[in-house]
């Protein structure tokens, strides 16, 4: 259930970073949402995409977004026909039960993450949502726009329905790719793709259910954005209001410059996009502490630290391999899941591409054969997780040869932190290119 409140409900709401605006909300005599503008001269009003937080109209400040709700300037009544909404921001650590109750039960729910439309648009090779071409009276192409007589609009458009189960329930994930736009003045209209998702069941069931898959398959698009992946609004159709939910308590960066290096191409997996989530689902629960540490891609702070992280991780891998074994060997055994073209990619110098990431630290080094160079890679790991974390010994401070490190990885009877770098970086990469290999998607990784 979902509170409704008695309208008119007057407030504030963000115009741009400088400036609120007095607005009120309510209902015309045919039950249309209205959202008015209670001050002049403001001619942006109808064109932009409002974001803010209604005030005083009860208790907390709850986030509401209004679909399909018309503007209105109430000073001059005039009405501008086209659909829009308001979005604002939730605090979820100031949520409260009867606000809205997961309880309730829906048979769908629509939600935004950041990034999205841009990895659904991001060809290899680069790729465009829209095509604008300039056309004389002939119809004959010009690269003139004052001189166009007709314009030609070619518009790409990628909706898509998936299927699979999720705790014995049938359920589809549909790509909503739609086209909005704006008319600023007679002679301008701007044209763009609202990129969604939507999760339908069969059956009715809790929104606890749908926030909960939302949440495993966010991560999902994060293995595959290389960045983190944010919900940015969650509604459902049955409800009367829409509430924005912020799913994500858990830390996580703030929106910043998108990586364009995707680990994986949305073309790539168009196909089969359906088989990879149902497989990610499958084995979910089980790899769960991996999939959050690896999807988190937080910023290096340390490289003792990050090395024991990633170790711990990889430990982990190779645990939930070994059935809970608890072997010293759990490192190795993780990266010998990799296979050995995988591991080349990762290790091996490429000249023709000039890769210098593993320039310091050369897996060829170690042995010619790549088998070995896999036991001993993980071997390393495992010992500079352990020089890491347990850097004394009999009261003395361990050399690098105490902990016995690799010579490759000493420098000055230090460690050689180029070469240190290289380790952490690539045991990183291990871990992501072992979950891709559990999706059967790692021929298609795009960072090696």
């Amino acid at each position: 259930m979902v509170h409704e409140y008695d309208t008119p409900i007057d407030g504030e709401i963000m115009l741009n970073q400088t400036r609120n605006i007095k607005v009120r909300l309510r209902y015309d005599s045919e039950k249309n949402l209205i959202l008015e503008l209670l001050e002049k001269d403001i001619p942006e009003f109808s064109a932009k995409e409002l974001k803010g937080t209604f005030k005083g109209f009860c208790k907390r400040n709850y986030n509401i977004t209004f679909f399909n709700c018309r503007k209105s300037n109430a000073i001059n009544c005039v009405n501008i026909n086209f659909d829009s909404y308001i979005s604002c921001e939730y605090d979820s650590e100031d949520s409260s039960d009867d606000f809205l109750n997961k309880d309730s039960l829906v048979k769908e729910l629509n939600f935004r993450i950041n990034h999205f439309d841009n990895w659904l648009y991001s060809g290899k090779m680069g790729s465009t949502k829209s095509k604008l071409t300039f056309l004389d009276e002939n119809k004959s192409e010009i690269s003139v726009a004052d001189n166009a007589k007709y314009l030609e609009i070619l518009i790409s458009n990628k909706s898509n329905v998936y299927n699979f189960q999720y705790k014995n329930k049938n359920l589809k994930l549909y790509i909503i790719d739609t086209l909005g736009g704006n008319r600023y003045k007679p002679s301008e209209i701007k044209l763009f793709q609202k990129c969604s998702l939507k999760i339908e069941s069969e059956t009715p069931q809790s929104i606890s259910f749908f926030i909960d898959l939302i949440q495993k398959i966010k991560k999902l698009f994060s293995l595959f954005f290389n960045e983190v992946a944010k919900i940015k609004s969650v509604s459902g159709n049955d409800l009367d209001y829409f509430v924005i939910y912020n799913l994500i308590n858990d830390k996580c960066k703030e929106d910043g410059r998108l990586s364009m290096l995707f680990n994986i191409f949305y073309e790539d997996i168009n196909q089969n996009l359906g088989d990879i989530i149902q497989n990610w689902l499958n084995f979910y629960d089980e790899y769960e502490f991996i999939i959050t540490e690896v999807c988190f891609f937080d910023e290096i702070k340390t490289l003792s630290s990050s090395i024991s992280e990633y170790a711990q991780l990889l430990e982990t891998y190779g645990n939930i391999i070994n059935k809970g074994a608890g072997t010293r060997a759990d490192i190795k055994r993780a990266v010998s899941e990799l296979k050995p073209e995988n591991f080349q990619k990762i290790f091996h110098i490429d000249k023709e591409r000039e890769d210098f990431l593993t320039f310091d630290f050369n897996a060829k080094n170690l042995s010619e054969d790549v088998h070995t160079q896999m036991e001993l890679v993980g071997e390393q790991i495992s010992k500079l997780r352990n020089h890491a974390i347990h850097p004394y010994k009999n009261g003395k401070l361990k050399t690098p040869k105490d902990s016995e490190i690799h010579e490759i990885l000493i420098q000055n009877e230090g460690l050689k932190l180029e070469a240190i770098d290289v380790v952490v970086k690539c045991a990183f990469k291990i871990l992501v290119v072992l979950l891709l290999q559990k999706l059967n998607i790692d021929e298609h990784y795009a960072n090696f």
